[in-house]
């Protein structure tokens, strides 16, 4: 089966959808020295 990517439009989409602006928002909650 071939995988299709997300485009970026659809990950801005889902991205708003559970309130951040970029995937780096994602792991603002992990310390740096452990990411």
């Amino acid at each position: 089966m071939a995988y299709i990517p997300h485009t970026p439009e659809e990950v801005q989409i889902m991205l708003s959808k559970i309130g951040v602006q970029n995937i780096e928002e994602l792991f603002d909650s992990i310390p740096k020295e452990l990411r």
